[in-house]
């Protein structure tokens, strides 16, 4: 009899949390089980890079299988979520392309049969491992190699799909992810007014409408391994008018074959469930699907007329504060930021819907440093519900109070580093940190005044007055920090005490004024 091969869409393979806290492993039709009374509220990988892929996959796979074709149809569905029996008679019909292993088309690898020179452990797979040559220098510090030699299948396809959506440069001919290496992806979560959020509320907002052309006919379009490789060696680029629209959600930069092996009752390292096979290695070749001018409907990108295509944004040290609002929630046209479609849709088209306490930005993804992952970041920023009429004013007022904190935060790390240093513009180094604490200290702030702003609750020349105090407050603070004021000699005393008196004017001067949208200091 032949071996049944393990399907993405059949299988219980996806691990999850209900809201009481109860851990199971569901197929993906399984994500709306238990709505009404228990609902699944979280994905339960023990890594969060393969929770931001599967959420990214389920995302993937309601846009080809059961996006709403408007804006009534969608919202019929987040009042009321679709049956566990519906999204299975939906994602039945893709069935046939998530077949992880088996004698046909595999999952995100390669069509047919290869002979690889390049033979790699399964640890290898994960996107924050050690590359060759830092384990030929031992400089696998931090996660150490070896500790990951089998992964079951279910842990095995995430890990898949995470490299294939996030993969960093891997070396001559082993290609970034459609999105460049370490890619930033931002996701809209959309709380009920009876209650947080459960994960049908991570993914509907941020399913697209089906407003392109039917890819039925020519499925390898959006599942480019049911067909031969597009390889760069052959082909320069692949251009969305070699792929549909959905190969976004697909996209297959490297080509690779999962080794299996019989278990044996083998535990997967990942804490997979039990499984019949592991997963021991992989096997590469170089030249994959080299992509380019695509837009993921996940991210953020910058758009500049030197910027052709758009360029999309990549996580970065000191992960995502609400000095990032430019370009992740609201556009940025000053530098040509872009926020990412789900985003930009939500907000502009279903973010007024009854059933919708608040909304939050989720943004994640790797900071990247080329070939090596430094940390993965994941961050929250509520961003209030405003009223249609009051979205333009709103918008501004938001833009001026982001610009005045830049313009705090520059102003106190320049601060600083004059009453440190003799001769400043000599000094190089990280001060990021002045930064990364100056949005930390105001945060909360930030989201006092942006609810005031929302609600219009009293005076917005009062409100950005306000938020100007909060900004020289926590300026202040970080320098009286930062700066030792006692127990140091006479000259750098001085050169304290004039640094402090310069933080002081530039805080109620007239560039943060102006930028903050308030008139000018008198005189």
């Amino acid at each position: 009899m032949p071996e049944v091969p393990f399907n993405l869409i059949h299988e219980d393979w996806l691990p999850v949390r209900r809201a009481d806290g109860t851990r199971l492993r569901v197929a993906p039709w399984r994500i709306v089980e238990g709505w009404s009374d228990n609902p699944i509220v979280a994905v339960d990988w023990p890594r969060p890079d393969f929770n931001g892929a599967t959420l990214e996959f389920l995302i993937g796979l309601l846009a080809t299988a059961f996006a709403p074709k408007d804006r009534k149809e969608w919202l019929a569905r987040w009042n009321r979520p679709p049956a566990p029996e519906e999204l299975h008679e939906a994602f039945e019909r893709v069935a046939f392309a998530f077949d992880l292993d088996g004698d046909g088309p595999c999952f995100m690898q390669e069509f047919g049969n290869f002979v690889s020179p390049s033979d790699r452990d399964i640890a290898s797979l994960m996107v924050d491992q050690p590359g060759e040559k830092s384990i030929e220098r031992h400089a696998d510090h931090f996660v150490k190699h070896g500790a990951i030699s089998a992964i079951s299948r279910a842990s095995a396809a995430i890990a898949l799909y995470t490299v294939q959506a996030y993969s960093p440069a891997g070396g001559r001919g082993f290609l970034t992810s459609m999105r460049g290496g370490g890619p930033l992806t931002t996701l809209v979560v959309a709380d009920r007014s009876d209650g947080a959020a459960g994960l049908w509320d991570w993914l509907w907002p941020n399913v697209p409408d089906a407003t392109w052309p039917d890819w039925t006919n020519e499925p390898a379009k959006v599942f480019p391994w049911l067909a031969r490789t597009r390889s760069s060696r052959e082909f320069t680029v692949t251009t969305p008018e070699h792929g549909h629209f959905l190969q976004a959600f697909w996209g297959m930069p490297r080509r690779v074959h999962l080794v299996f092996n019989p278990s044996g009752n083998r535990a997967c390292d990942l804490e997979g469930p039990p499984d019949d096979k592991v997963a021991v290695g992989w096997t590469t070749l170089q030249h994959g699907v080299s992509y380019e001018g695509w837009v993921h409907p996940l991210s953020p990108y910058t758009k500049t007329e030197a910027a052709e295509p758009p360029n999309p944004t990549k996580g970065n040290p000191g992960g995502v504060t609400y000095r990032h609002w430019l370009g992740l929630v609201q556009e940025d046209a000053e530098n040509g930021r872009q926020p990412a479609a789900c985003v930009k849709r939500f907000r502009e088209d279903r973010a007024e819907s009854a059933e919708i306490a608040g909304v939050r930005l989720v943004a994640f993804g790797y900071d990247m440093d080329k070939m090596k992952a430094r940390c993965w970041y994941q961050a929250e920023i509520p961003v209030p519900s405003v009223a249609a009429d009051r979205r333009q004013n709103f918008e501004t007022l938001a833009a001026q109070a982001v610009r005045a904190a830049n313009e705090a935060a520059g102003f106190t790390r320049s601060a600083v580093k004059r009453a440190s240093f003799a001769r400043p513009t000599d000094v190089s180094g990280d001060f990021s940190a002045f930064a990364d604490r100056f949005s930390k200290d105001t945060e909360a702030g930030f989201s006092r005044l942006l609810n005031a702003f929302a609600r219009h609750d009293g005076d917005d020349a009062r409100l950005r007055e306000e938020w100007l105090a909060t900004l020289r407050r926590a300026a202040l603070a970080i320098f009286d920090d930062a700066v030792p004021s006692e127990g140091i000699e006479e000259g750098a005393w001085r050169r304290v005490v004039e640094a402090r008196k310069n933080l002081v004017a530039q805080l109620n001067g007239k560039k943060i004024r102006i930028a903050l949208g308030l008139p000018p200091p008198p005189g």
